[in-house]
């Protein structure tokens, strides 16, 4: 079969995050026998990854900004969105019509769900919506958007989640049981480098969107309140967003200047090599499901601090494999990543292989090959 997986998330430069599970899920559809196509909006910014003829892009008015970071009170946003619904729909439309495409994927119900729903009422073609945690989790929730939301879901002829708690939502949503896909990336397992961080101190890492949903701030919050404490904390971020000049001013502001660094997105051999040299990754999310770095941490060995949100709760005491915050907040994260240290990397480890092998992206294409074969 041809599929096209239609996402505004998906890495089209050097070290971009967003989406990057989605090159591995690709390549295990084709291993399963698929002709696999991507349409994603072009993203300026960045260097760019080397052309593939399976990724289409179509332009639009909003740049490089993430759905995410467009704000609906701000006209020149509100006519981005627009030009995203319109632009993307024809698109999906002519290349549905043009390579013969036999089932589309989105990966998340807004934009993607919708663009499908959308070009595939025209051309007949089935399409399936993979909810990933902020379509449903955020979107779902929002009056407006909410209803749109349940309406491509609802339409949809294949739902699934990636996240136990999220199938959950999916369902209450829409009276339909999702299937479970999880998402996850494959790291590089050679050829990673040796990182020399310094001696003497802790080093603590974090990966993902600098944006509110994350809990960025509460864990540069969390680490200040270390440090007063005596605490020789080093913070790594790997990652952007709307949020980091804001966290810089707050780094400035709170003195962690020389033990806080901004890095900016990363790829994927440069988040193995700061997993291996780090003693611990903080996952300080206020909303998550199953997030793609847990995964990550667990292929190279790298306990986790976290807030007890979606399956990750329920996953990290499955496996011993971290510490739980005891509330979202500065003071939950920050009781944390104490006790995690103080645990060591060692001890919370030992089933870090165990805990990621269930969640292989391998696993999920092949779930979705044979859903489409059975749909079809």
């Amino acid at each position: 079969m041809t599929v096209c997986i239609v996402t505004q998330s998906y890495p089209l430069h050097e070290g971009d995050i967003h989406g990057n599970f989605l090159p591995d899920f690709a390549d295990a559809l084709r291993q399963e026998g698929h002709r696999v196509l991507i349409l994603t909006p072009e993203m300026r910014g960045g260097s760019p990854l080397p052309p593939s003829e399976a990724v289409r892009t179509f332009p639009w008015s909003g740049g490089e900004k993430r759905l995410g970071e467009l704000k609906p009170y701000n006209p020149f946003d509100v006519l981005a969105v627009l030009s995203l619904l319109r632009r993307g729909t024809s698109a999906l439309t002519a290349l549905i019509r043009a390579e013969r495409v036999d089932f589309c994927l989105a990966p998340w119900a807004i934009p993607g769900g919708v663009l499908c729903r959308r070009a595939c009422a025209r051309t007949g073609v089935p399409y399936a919506v993979w909810s990933l945690g902020t379509d449903v989790n955020v979107y779902g929730r929002m009056p407006v958007l909410r209803s749109i939301v349940r309406r491509v879901l609802r339409d949809a002829d294949l739902l699934f989640a990636n996240s136990r708690g999220l199938m959950r939502s999916v369902e209450s949503l829409t009276g339909r049981i999702p299937g479970f896909m999880p998402t996850n990336r494959l790291l590089p397992k050679t050829d990673v480098p040796d990182l020399d961080l310094g001696s003497g101190r802790r080093h603590l890492l974090f990966v993902g969107r600098l944006e509110p949903v994350k809990g960025i701030d509460l864990l540069v919050q969390a680490v200040a309140r270390l440090a007063a404490g005596g605490a020789d904390l080093d913070l790594h971020v790997l990652g952007d967003g709307s949020m980091r000049k804001a966290l810089e001013r707050d780094v400035l502001a709170k003195g962690l200047q020389g033990r806080t660094f901004f890095k900016g997105f990363a790829d994927a051999m440069t988040v193995a090599a700061y997993l291996k040299a780090c003693d611990l990754l903080v996952i300080p999310s206020r909303s998550e499901g199953l997030p793609v770095v847990f995964h990550e941490a667990m292929q190279v060995g790298t306990p986790v601090a976290a807030t007890d949100v979606g399956d990750l709760g329920d996953t990290i005491r499955a496996y011993g494999v971290g510490v739980l915050a005891r509330s979202i907040s500065v003071e939950g994260i920050a009781g944390a990543i104490a006790e995690a240290l103080s645990k060591g990397r060692a001890a919370l480890s030992e089933r870090a292989d165990e805990a990621w092998r269930g969640f292989d992206i391998r696993a999920s294409a092949k779930t979705f090959s044979e859903a489409i074969r059975k749909r079809c």
